[in-house]
């Protein structure tokens, strides 16, 4: 619920910076040590805190709830794709997937100026009072619906260079040509930096604006792929890249620091300035390669035919061949033909793709299963999943019980560390209308270690009852960094009050802050409260309850969602490249 709220006696502009994944530890220390000088000028001339991301710490649901100040179970996004209710099917998700409205299309209806770049989970792009140019979940600058007006993107084109949506970097730096193609990934993420603060500089002095966002999605990337290099406490911390590389990340965070600097030099004075994250980093704990099959050897989840590799390699039988038959449709058939095959097939993408990530398991013998890249669970429910076996009530919750109490069993069998930290079960952790379309489970893996294998410890006497080894589960993943719940929030401006360190914000407080900030009635059903110990001057926040609370969906006016055959392609290598899927 919104509480009582800090504001100004006179409405402001707002100017944000998303930095994705940015890490308050980090930035604390290199701006100590004088290396982040816009940024500390920004900490020192306001306030700053560690912002608590969502539950999961997956960008999606993150910067959604950014945007619109509820929680997942208001907006509807839990993750990049999402499995189909009342089956197995995979299909990923974007912008047009989202349940509630945002604060940009608030602040347009009530007459505000806006203008949104490179947000993630943003397209299509929204019909604003403004302008929009959709972020990572957009397949290509020029793809339709990428910017708003549509004529925006040829302005693009033709006054800012090279402009990418993604550069690929996540591409270049997955794979086996890792160190050959690494190099190129580095140079192509800061073009990308400067390309994206050109174009923001081009249209905030070319378009009058009152409030302007735009994220910069490089400072994630790099550290998903350069962690093993920067550090030294990492158990596969790598000394002879870290000769080259060691200092890549901060690279990366000073070229964001210098694109700030540039930024702040066109915006007007008295604006108020926030830079935050999604979510923080830290090492990759790998833990999630493991989960089905530890499931397996706690006797919840079984393969068919003892075929145990197909969910980890996909390098045979009928995910393979499935999964290049339906590669080779997408490469080398006509528009045509594409649209003929949908038409016979309506959900052929969803259902190869769920082919893939789990073919092999006998469905009528597994009562939990999980995705090799997912720290989240389902239970394999009758009356939801197609071919469920728990039933709901006492036998789930009987289940849920002991799911519980066999992670928290599991121990590394390399270093004899505990694996889980915690886990929660979705109404713990989410609520709203759309809580049924979150998987069941939640873990949150140590981070202080990588995961090794499986040692199942025995309550009793602390003995090893079983063990997967390393090795006996592969992954082709150059991933060594992931996300933390270590996220960044500083403000600066008029009536910010100076120097001061914030407790307890999170990520849902942004949208209500900033509506406050600018004269606007906050939605009674936002999650989030303005983040008051900022601000010199308090009054009481107006509240709008003639907002649905839960159920904003009818805002969408028309968008659709879903993406093409050669669109889905681009996303899922995409997010292959990070280490979402494999």
């Amino acid at each position: 619920m919104i509480e009582s709220v800090c504001k100004s006696k006179k409405e402001n502009k707002v100017f944000v910076v998303g930095l994705d994944g940015a890490t308050v530890g980090l930035i604390e220390k290199w701006v100590k040590e004088g290396k982040l000088p816009n940024i500390a000028n920004l900490m020192h001339e306001g306030a700053y805190g560690k912002l608590k991301s969502v539950p999961n710490l997956n960008s999606a649901p993150a910067w959604t709830s950014m945007m619109t100040g509820k929680n997942p179970g208001k907006h509807g996004i839990f993750y990049f794709y999402e499995k189909t209710y009342g089956s197995y099917d995979i299909r990923y998700i974007n912008g047009g997937d989202r349940k509630s409205e945002t604060l940009w299309s608030i602040l347009s209806r009530s007459g505000k100026k806006v203008g949104v770049v490179n947000v993630p989970m943003t397209y299509p792009a929204e019909k604003l009072n403004g302008f929009m140019i959709s972020g990572f979940d957009t397949p290509d600058i020029n793809t339709p619906g990428a910017t708003y007006p549509p004529t925006l993107c040829d302005e693009i084109k033709e006054n800012i260079d090279g402009y990418l949506i993604h550069t690929g970097i996540n591409a270049l730096a997955a794979g086996s040509n890792f160190n050959k193609n690494f190099d190129e990934a580095i140079s192509k993420g800061y073009s990308s930096i400067n390309s994206r603060a050109e174009l923001s500089m081009y249209l905030m002095n070319k378009y009058e604006w009152d409030f302007f966002m735009v994220v910069f999605c490089e400072t994630d990337h790099i550290q998903h792929f350069a962690w093993k290099y920067m550090d030294t406490e990492y158990s596969e911390y790598d000394p002879e890249g870290a000769e080259k590389y060691g200092d890549i990340i901060l690279k990366y965070y000073q070229k964001c620091d210098e694109a700030i600097g540039r930024l702040l030099s066109v915006v007007p004075e008295e604006t108020t300035v926030i830079v935050h994250s999604d979510h923080g980093f830290g090492p990759a704990e790998k833990g999630t390669r493991y989960l089905n099959a530890f499931l397996e050897h706690i006797g919840l989840l079984q393969y068919k035919n003892n075929i145990k590799e197909t969910p980890y390699n996909f390098a045979t039988g009928k995910s393979y061949l499935l999964g290049k038959a339906y590669e080779f449709a997408v490469n080398h058939t006509s528009i045509n033909t594409k649209r003929a095959l949908l038409k016979l097939f309506p959900r052929l993408r969803d259902k190869v793709t769920a082919v893939r990530f789990f073919d092999s398991i006998d469905w009528s013998k597994t009562r939990v299963f999980g995705e090799n890249t997912r720290m989240e669970l389902w239970v394999n429910q009758k009356n939801r999943e197609s071919h469920g076996v728990v039933s709901p009530g006492i036998e789930y919750d009987q289940l849920i019980k002991y799911l519980k109490k066999e992670l928290h069993l599991w121990h590394d069998p390399q270093t004899g560390k505990k694996v889980v930290r915690s886990v929660f079960e979705k109404k713990e952790i989410y609520h709203g209308k759309y809580l049924y379309a979150a998987p069941d489970i939640l873990i949150i893996f140590n981070n202080d270690l990588v995961v090794n294998g499986i040692a199942l410890k025995n309550n009793e006497d602390g003995g090893i009852v079983d063990v997967v080894k390393l090795g006996q589960i592969s992954s082709n993943s150059n991933v060594s960094g992931h996300h933390t719940d270590e996220g960044v929030f500083l403000m600066s401006g008029k009536n910010i009050k100076r120097n001061i360190k914030l407790d307890k914000i999170e990520i849902t407080d942004i949208a209500p802050t900033i509506l406050s900030l600018m004269g606007q009635s906050v939605p009674s059903g936002m999650d989030g409260r303005v983040i008051a110990d900022a601000f010199e001057d308090q009054i009481e926040t107006k509240i709008d309850e003639s907002i649905d609370k839960d159920d904003d969906n009818n805002y969408l006016n028309g968008k659709t969602s879903g993406y093409s055959n050669e669109d889905a392609k681009v996303i899922m290598e995409r997010l292959k490249g990070l280490g979402y899927i494999e």
